[in-house]
């Protein structure tokens, strides 16, 4: 015997949207310079922020288009319309919201970068990229690390635990001990040493 088939409520447009309400992604082209920052945009951005955008953009291109409205307001990407104008870039990609309320956009500008705020880096792994791209030559600038946080990136990682790091190939293994005391450290490096083992004492 057929089961009968199941009836599902349909849900009800909010009141404040139509039933258009969507992203074009057409891949239109603009100028930067006539886009226009939301006046209600919460992010701020460093010269140094924008200036690694800049290199990024240099690099990578656009690859990620810029969310404006239909009035060209930006909804998500004013670092990256700041450092394009910067740099000098004629055209940018935008996609457009349709049909989107006020109050869309205004959560969707906090949402953008709140959402991103929520993760957390895998430490070791990322000193690990790092480490090996800079044995590569890679410029770590368009990639939003520069001496200084490449430096604290790997420094985070191998005082992080006393786990040892596989580095893979070219790379040194480490194991970090972490000791009680100031004799402490000098009694374990004394007894590695003794053991022929390269050491060097660390305070964090």
């Amino acid at each position: 015997m057929k089961s009968k088939p199941r009836r599902v409520a349909a849900k009800s447009m909010p009141k404040e949207r139509g039933p258009d309400v969507l992203v074009d992604h057409s891949g239109e082209m603009r100028d930067p310079t006539t886009l226009k920052a939301h006046p209600k945009n919460s992010r701020r951005h460093t010269a140094r922020q924008i200036d690694m955008l800049g290199a990024s953009l240099e690099k990578f291109g656009f690859a990620k288009p810029v969310l404006i409205d239909e009035d060209d307001t930006i909804i998500a990407g004013h670092g990256a319309v700041q450092a394009a104008i910067k740099i000098g870039m004629a055209q940018v990609p935008v996609i457009v919201a349709v049909n989107w309320s006020d109050e869309d956009k205004r959560a969707y500008l906090i949402a953008d970068n709140r959402l991103h705020d929520l993760s957390a880096w895998d430490k070791n792994l990322l000193a690990l990229e790092i480490g090996s791209l800079q044995k590569l030559g890679v410029d770590l600038k368009p990639i939003g690390f520069d001496k200084t946080s490449s430096m604290q990136a790997l420094r985070r990682a191998t005082t992080q635990s006393d786990a040892e790091m596989v580095l893979g190939e070219g790379f040194t293994y480490s194991v970090v001990v972490a000791c009680t005391s100031e004799q402490h450290q000098r009694d374990v490096l004394e007894r590695f040493e003794r053991e022929g083992l390269k050491c060097r004492a660390l305070i964090s």
